[in-house]
């Protein structure tokens, strides 16, 4: 019987030995491995990417005032926002109190306004493609004013706000910025105006948009201001016709 029973404890202890090998094994892995980020919605602290796009307002009614002072911006979209209240003499502006926006790359697609001017800017090469417009005004200065090219995006950040209703959207400098390209996309706007200035622009695109206040062809309603210099620029497709946004 004592022989049996030195055979059961050589083997619980092999056993024994044979668990804690495996235990041993295993927390050494766990040590050699790289740490795991924290998942959302685990708790833990999150660490985002640099190439995160941030938006630059949740949706919410009242106004998007963005200011992008001395900022070296990649990318700014406004895409899907319907702005306008009653009451408000502009409600889409872009300008700077000093300094330039300096931008590689603006398009304006799909825009709707009762009146749309670009004012006290200089324009590289400027193409508008099939837009209708309640009385145009298409006239500028011509010139060679320097191309608006920006080679690198390193340290600079997006800023989007899509999906979006605002009674007013504005977006000012009060120093030189630059942007590497601005989008406007299916912006709906009304009640007021959408005018722009204070840019050098390297390449404008204006396409598929609709503006007009209703007050007929002879009172223009979409082009250019005082104080606008372009150096190439193209025309496809353009109309006038009676239209009113409301």
């Amino acid at each position: 019987m004592g022989k049996v029973t030195s055979t059961k404890y050589l083997g619980w202890v092999a056993a024994a030995i044979a668990t804690a090998s495996t235990v041993a094994l295993f927390i050494a892995i766990l040590l050699m491995s790289p740490a795991r980020p924290n998942i959302w919605p685990a708790t833990g602290v999150y660490h985002l990417t640099d190439d995160v796009r941030s938006e630059i307002s949740i949706s919410e009614s009242g106004s998007l005032d963005f200011t992008i002072s001395g900022n070296r911006i990649d990318e700014v979209l406004f895409k899907n926002l319907d702005i306008g209240v009653a009451g408000i003499g502009n409600v889409f502006e872009i300008s700077a109190s000093t300094g330039t926006i300096r931008i590689d790359t603006m398009t304006a697609d799909g825009l709707v306004c009762p009146r749309f001017f670009i004012s006290d800017t200089t324009i590289f090469d400027a193409r508008y493609l099939n837009n209708v417009s309640d009385g145009a005004d298409i006239s500028f200065a011509g010139g060679s004013p320097q191309d608006v090219t920006v080679q690198s995006d390193r340290g600079a950040k997006d800023r989007i706000s899509e999906d979006n209703t605002y009674d007013k959207v504005k977006m000012s400098a009060a120093s030189d910025a630059l942007i590497r390209s601005l989008t406007i996309k299916d912006v709906h706007a009304f009640g007021g105006y959408c005018l722009f200035s204070d840019m050098e622009i390297g390449r404008l695109i204006v396409m598929n948009s609709r503006i007009g206040s209703g007050d007929g062809i002879a009172v223009k309603d979409f082009g250019f201001g005082s104080g606008v210099t372009i150096g190439a620029f193209s025309q496809t497709g353009d109309t006038e016709a009676e239209l009113a946004v409301r």
